[in-house]
């Protein structure tokens, strides 16, 4: 999956910081030039309807396109008829062979995803451009990627933009600081629905001895010992006084360790269809200390 977001995201600097969390994430890389260049992430992008609209023809505008880019192009074939689109594609595939160079990819932006990639594959290959990948994109998400992956849609790859950018489904998260000690005391907040434990926290990741794999989680103060053998803690001091304590991790640190932590997750907590939640317990200290007066 690639991150096609930055249009649609609530600003420059909204569109970057997706395009660095999704790469964390998995994606391959951003059409976000900026965030590429910012970043060092891999920069993957295709062509606008804009751009074949301001050529007389389809070929026209491929062949201005691969003569541009003649080791890097994916063709979008969408903008007129698919299938004339994906004909004209096959031309200049073939030119591209004549000169040394192949054609990465063809990218479908609309339609029945499913039919089409599938009379895409069977173009191309008549064409003997088999190695010609074929990319998927417009109001993609997760659901929507893992049904053509279920019925076998000869799909290499996925522009994901909107629907990953905006947070359509979450427009927000209902999330809060709130202060847990002052002047040396713990305090916490009472509410209704929203009750805090006062003090400073420690998340210990307790896992498995079987299969290594993330068992549950445990709360605890800060300065407790670790209530289970096979745990570790998630939480570790990186800045204080407004410095930054030790040296930050590089961005790709950064996204294999997201990849190995994912990894170690029950599989029935990364579900797409009712996933389950990774179980918290509650330190009895934390409990204790929230019923002193």
């Amino acid at each position: 999956m690639a991150d096609f977001a930055a249009r649609r995201t609530h600003g420059t600097d909204a569109g970057n910081k997706f395009a660095r969390a999704s790469y964390i994430g998995g994606f391959v890389g951003t059409s976000n030039v900026g965030a590429g260049a910012r970043y060092g992430i891999p920069i993957i992008g295709t062509m606008a309807h804009s751009f074949i609209t301001s050529f007389d023809s389809e070929l026209a505008a491929f062949r201005a396109y691969a003569d541009a880019f003649p080791d890097s192009t994916t063709l979008l074939v969408d903008t007129y008829d698919t299938v004339e689109g994906i004909e004209a594609a096959i031309v200049v595939a073939h030119e591209l062979e004549s000169r040394g160079s192949r054609l990465v990819g063809i990218r479908l932006d609309s339609g029945d995803m499913d039919s089409l990639s599938r009379i895409v594959r069977h173009m191309l290959d008549a064409a003997s451009l088999g190695y010609v990948q074929i990319v998927a994109s417009g109001g993609m998400d997760e659901f929507s990627i893992e049904a053509l992956v279920k019925r076998g849609a000869p799909i290499g790859a996925y522009g994901v933009g909107t629907l990953a950018g905006v947070s359509a489904d979450a427009p927000w998260s209902d999330t809060a600081y709130k202060q847990v000690t002052y002047d040396g005391r713990p305090v916490a907040k009472f509410s209704p629905g929203k009750a805090t434990y006062p003090g400073p926290k420690q998340v210990w990741r307790c896992f498995d001895e079987g299969d290594g794999r993330v068992a549950h989680d445990h709360l605890t103060s800060a300065d407790a010992d670790s209530p289970e053998p096979n745990a570790t803690t998630l939480l570790h001091e990186v800045m204080c006084d407004g410095e930054v304590i030790g040296d930050l991790p590089s961005l790709d640190q950064v996204r294999n360790r997201a990849r190995l932590e994912l990894g170690r997750l029950p599989e029935s907590v990364q579900g797409l269809a009712g996933p389950t939640s990774l179980q918290v317990r509650v330190s009895g200290e934390l409990g204790d200390l929230a019923r002193q007066d």
